[in-house]
């Protein structure tokens, strides 16, 4: 028999500028739901604190409301 997985859900309130983001982000990468879109985000947010945790500096720049670019030092 086999075991039912246990499935978490989240509420999750975005601000208007959050949702467009999110927008934006599935229509950059074609089909892709919004919580492929919120992992990834996660994910990457995840990379970056423990780069920044192992000393790393971080420089983040956005031009145009688009991230430029990272630079781990």
């Amino acid at each position: 028999m086999k075991k039912t997985p246990k499935i978490f859900t989240m509420p999750l309130r975005l601000s208007e500028d959050e949702r467009r983001s999110l927008e934006w982000a599935a229509a950059q990468y074609g089909n892709i739901t919004y919580a492929a879109v919120i992992r990834k985000a996660l994910a990457t947010e995840c990379y970056l604190i423990e780069q920044k945790n192992r000393g790393a500096s971080l420089l983040i720049e956005e031009r145009d409301g688009r991230l430029k670019e990272i630079i781990l030092r």
